[in-house]
């Protein structure tokens, strides 16, 4: 298990967030935490489409793994924890 805060201390098992997210989830997530911003962004680095996003985008912010600001998406310190704790 991984922690990370959000008002209050969450714990996140991070074989049940691989399931709930995805291959295609993580790798957006991943993307976002590299500078991706934007969907448009996204779809512009990767093969990702925008119908995709608009699962896997409602899904990391319900799960605290992304914030909105405005039109603009930022990793929290959950799905940076989350990236680390998948990628070694």
């Amino acid at each position: 298990m991984i922690s990370g805060k959000s008002g209050s201390e969450i714990d996140i098992d991070v074989s049940m967030i691989q399931v709930l997210v995805g291959p295609l989830g993580t790798r957006v997530l991943v993307l976002i935490s590299q500078g991706c911003e934007t969907p448009d962004d996204i779809v512009r680095f990767s093969s990702i489409s925008y119908e995709c996003l608009d699962v896997k985008i409602p899904l990391l912010l319900g799960l605290e793994l992304v914030e909105e600001f405005e039109s603009t998406y930022k990793t929290t310190s959950r799905g940076e924890a989350y990236i680390a704790a998948i990628t070694g």
